[in-house]
C-alpha cells in the first residue's frame, strides 16, 4: 500500500495497492531501510488506484469518535 497526504493539511491525496514485485521493480535497493524505495512520482503509476477506498475506510473510522 502506497499512501500519500498532503504535507500542508495531512488531507488524503492518494492510495495505491501495490504489489512487492511492482514495488522492487519500479524501485532501487537502499541499505539504508534495508529494502526498496521509489520516487513518488513512479509510486503514483502503480498498482490499484484504491483512494476512494480508503478515503470511505477514513470516514467511517472518524464517524465512530463523533
Amino acid at each position: 500500500m502506497l499512501i500519500t497526504f498532503d504535507r500542508a493539511t495531512y488531507a488524503l491525496r492518494w492510495a495505491r495497492e501495490v504489489t512487492a514485485a511492482d514495488i522492487e521493480a519500479a524501485g532501487r535497493h537502499s541499505s539504508h531501510v534495508n529494502g526498496h524505495r521509489i520516487a513518488i512520482t513512479a509510486g503514483a503509476r502503480l498498482g490499484v488506484d484504491v483512494t476512494s477506498r480508503f478515503r470511505a475506510a477514513m470516514s467511517n473510522l472518524s464517524g465512530q469518535h463523533g
